[in-house]
């Protein structure tokens, strides 16, 4: 985020606002969800590690892999598709204008474009501090560091701002996908058919559920901002879209259901 915003100082007026409020709205799933999922599991992973249980230690990255991306795919999706009814609804008053919205909006998608690796940084991450290995995620993410200048460089010409959101994806992406094959490596355990097929139910749930989204959007008049109309049509479609994608993903059996389920013994 240093990075994007030393680099956003280079373009015009307003590139750094965009890319700020921009990442507030990423960062809200990312807290919610895969941060304290990441925190939560820390503890459990440091046992099984300390044990030499390595199957179990990648049965339990595993069972959080799927369970973040039980929040964030559907996440993903729907602030892809709302982005600007969120935008306009949440900071278009005063001086932030349709246009703020709309370039607020753009930078948005490219952020959100990297949900998934900004979420699953925390539990790999997480996994190789229970093997007490700090040294590894630390040069990894210096090397994060450095594609995501280079790419911005590359990219804030010509998509402007939204190429500093994407170069951060990229770095993201990176991150998490080099830490993710060293880690599988060393533990030399991971259930990639289970994980895929998971993937896989939540991906067309939330397709389902993006679906609707689509639809319902139709029915505001975004570029107003925040309006009543604006703000029960986004409401409305944030709660819908949940239900959605809850009844969709108990349709096709998603274990993640069960596992919610339990947790609120319901």
């Amino acid at each position: 985020m240093l990075v994007g915003t030393i680099l956003a100082s280079m373009l015009p007026a307003g590139s750094v606002s965009w890319l700020y409020y921009a990442d507030r709205l990423v960062q809200l799933p990312l807290g919610v969800f895969a941060i304290a999922l990441g925190s939560a599991a820390l503890p459990s992973m440091s046992r099984l590690a300390s044990t030499g249980d390595y199957k179990g230690l990648g049965e339990s990255v595993s069972f959080s892999l799927r369970l973040i991306a039980f929040f964030t795919i559907p996440a993903s999706i729907a602030l892809i598709i709302l982005r600007e009814p969120i935008v306009g609804v949440l900071f278009q008053h005063g001086r932030f204008v349709q246009r703020d919205t709309t370039e607020t909006a753009y930078a948005l998608l490219w952020y959100t474009a990297g949900l998934w690796s900004f979420s699953g940084l925390k539990v790999v991450t997480q996994a190789f501090f229970s093997l007490k290995d700090t040294k590894t995620p630390l040069w990894i993410s210096l090397g994060a560091v450095i594609v995501n200048l280079g790419v911005g460089l590359i990219l804030m010409g010509p998509m402007r701002h939204g190429g500093l959101a994407f170069a951060t994806t990229i770095a993201a992406a990176f991150n998490f996908l080099s830490l993710f094959v060293i880690l599988i490596r060393r533990i030399k355990w991971f259930e990639i058919g289970k994980f895929l097929t998971s993937i896989l139910k939540i991906s067309v749930a939330s397709i389902v559920m993006g679906a609707f989204l689509i639809f319902i959007r139709t029915f505001g008049a975004w570029s107003h901002g925040l309006t009543g109309k604006n703000l029960l049509i986004l409401s409305f479609s944030i709660l819908a879209g949940m239900i959605i994608f809850a009844i969709f993903a108990h349709l096709f059996k998603c274990e993640q259901i069960k596992s919610i389920r339990s947790v609120l013994k319901i």
